[in-house]
């Protein structure tokens, strides 16, 4: 893996954070898809509150997780839960090399903007502040992250979800075929349906994800045991605990800012919905949403509060596994690359 690594590296035009975010995106992938494939089936399940009359004909198909398996499992085979993985592998692939080489720019930037204020702070003891100020900057470093990738990769979410929504019958049996029926049919903006709650979305949960993630992290490496490391050249090695370490504080990152914006994810997954074809039998049929506060005004209407937290535990222990995933990968990565070149150097 590390000659992988450094032949790539090797490349001009590939920096380490690209790199590394492109194995970690692949990794997580693979590993999380089915709860993906879960979440997405639950978003899309238009299900009345209590006061509101059922749909006719029509009852709740996927009740809990582990009935939800053994349907999917039943009725379209065991790999259904890897269903869109192409399309979802680009996704991942091409975002986490998007969001983490943004991510390592933007923190750069503000670790040189920070220094003088950092350093005058910590003499004259006011700790705590700069601590807060730091926390903000990767926050918004993390946003802007999250927003340049979800963007630069949204067509990829559109596919991913489209091929997910698929029961046993196939509308779309190919990526080539989806790309030109969306276009022939809606256009480029299709390619984009539900943008806006997808943007709105992702900047508070990657920057809570970058803050949380690196704010955890740096408690346990001041904590003894989380660090048995005497040394910078010791840390940077990857080893059982550190492993440990990036997987703990980026599952604990990934959980908590998931559940803070997953309302507005659902929005975006009734959105994309209604400009995709589904051929899952029995779903109840969602009503046709114009827009994104019209969306929210009907789900909050005839679905009340639960209505934006459709799947919200597979979803949540998908983002825990793929963070967790993603971070210990990533870091992983970062810490071969660099310990390969000190061993060449």
């Amino acid at each position: 893996l590390n000659e992988i690594f450094m032949k790539l590296k090797r490349s001009q035009f590939i920096s380490d954070d690209a790199l590394a975010g492109a194995f970690a995106g692949a990794v997580a992938r693979l590993l999380s898809a089915p709860f993906d494939v879960l979440k997405i089936r639950f978003q899309m399940q238009y299900t009345p509150s209590s006061h509101i009359s059922p749909p006719t004909g029509s009852s709740v198909k996927y009740k809990s997780i582990l009935q939800a398996f053994r349907l999917i499992i039943q009725e379209e085979g065991f790999f259904a839960l890897w269903k869109g993985n192409l399309s979802a592998t680009y996704l991942w692939i091409t975002y986490a090399i998007v969001q983490f080489s943004v991510y390592g720019i933007l923190k750069r930037l503000s670790e040189k903007t920070t220094q003088p204020t950092t350093t005058l702070n910590e003499k004259n003891g006011k700790n705590s502040s700069s601590s807060a100020r730091k926390a903000f900057l990767l926050f918004l470093a993390g946003a802007g992250a999250g927003i340049t990738a979800t963007i630069a990769t949204y067509p990829f979410d559109i596919m991913r979800t489209q091929f997910a929504i698929q029961g046993k019958e196939k509308f779309h049996s190919t990526m080539y075929s989806f790309v030109d029926y969306t276009l022939r049919t809606k256009g480029p903006q299709g390619f984009f349906a539900g943008v806006t709650p997808a943007v709105i979305g992702i900047a508070p949960y990657m920057g809570l994800n970058f803050a949380l993630f690196e704010s955890i992290r740096l408690l346990m490496l001041v904590n003894p045991s989380f660090n048995n490391s005497s040394n910078d050249k010791e840390r940077s090695r990857v080893t059982p605990l550190s492993l440990f370490r990036n997987a703990l504080s980026g599952g604990l990152a990934g959980g908590v800012s998931k559940f803070v914006v997953y309302p507005l994810d659902t929005v975006k997954k009734r959105l994309q919905a209604q400009a995709l074809q589904t051929t899952i039998t029995s779903l109840p049929t969602a009503p046709t949403y114009t827009g994104i506060i019209h969306c929210i005004g009907s789900i909050y209407c005839k679905e009340g509060i639960k209505g934006f937290y459709r799947g919200i535990l597979p979803t949540t222990v998908k983002s825990i596994v793929a963070t967790a995933i993603t971070f210990s990968a990533y870091e992983a990565a970062k810490d071969m690359l660099n310990e390969q070149r000190v061993t060449e150097e």
